[in-house]
């Protein structure tokens, strides 16, 4: 099951990268998103045609929550482990979403039930800065069974 599945992401994978402007990706440590960005330096590594819009290292950006057991800064340090890539951090915090919550329910166009897209909303931001296409691995643990 593996190599199959790193068959089928990679037959695509490539054609993704393929932008005007650059590319990065989210990264929370989970096996969704570490898979893309393992994917996306092998590619980098390959020198893969279509990867030039990675330029010369992968971007990839992610959300740390300090002192609180839902930080996943180890699986991230993890996942970019080999590679050259650039990590961005977020640091979202309650006192700032309190600030924000009106441009943030104004992006997201509608209240949400948890703060969880807040979080999101914050990695967006910041890198929205650096990169024009994101890739992100938003629910792939679930298909996975997760």
């Amino acid at each position: 099951m593996p190599l199959l599945l790193h068959a089928e992401l990679c037959g695509g994978g490539a054609t993704q990268l393929i932008s005007d402007g650059p590319v990065g990706a989210c990264l929370s440590g989970g096996l969704d998103s570490t898979t893309i960005v393992r994917l996306m330096n092998e590619l980098l590594e390959e020198k893969d045609r279509d990867a030039r819009s990675l330029g010369t290292r992968l971007e990839t950006f992610s959300a740390l929550f300090d002192n609180n057991p839902i930080d996943e800064r180890n699986y991230v340090a993890e996942a970019v482990a080999g590679t050259q890539a650039v990590t961005t951090y977020v640091h979202p915090a309650p006192r700032d979403m309190v600030e924000e919550l009106a441009e943030f329910v104004w992006h997201q166009e509608e209240p949400t039930v948890s703060t969880g897209p807040y979080a999101q909303w914050c990695v967006m931001r910041g890198a929205s800065s650096k990169v024009r296409v994101l890739l992100d691995g938003q629910g792939g643990d679930e298909l996975l069974a997760g």
